[in-house]
């Protein structure tokens, strides 16, 4: 599990969330691309990290949608 330090005054709101949700995105990505690798027959907790990866692609469009308008 990565930890992310948020701090106020460096990046907007925006930026923060989006730089927050990136990362979680990315290590999400590449732990079941590496679970994938090891076994493509079977990735434990498959439907958790599709899930996952879903909802943070799901989370960014909607962040880029809010502050683009």
């Amino acid at each position: 599990m990565k930890i992310i330090e948020i701090t106020d005054g460096f990046l907007s709101e925006e930026t923060t969330l989006k730089v927050a949700i990136t990362e979680l995105l990315k290590e999400r990505q590449d732990t079941f691309n590496k679970l994938k690798k090891a076994n493509p027959a079977f990735v434990p907790n498959q439907h958790l990290y599709m899930a996952h990866i879903k909802n943070c692609k799901s989370l960014l469009k909607k962040l880029n949608n809010k502050y683009m308008s």
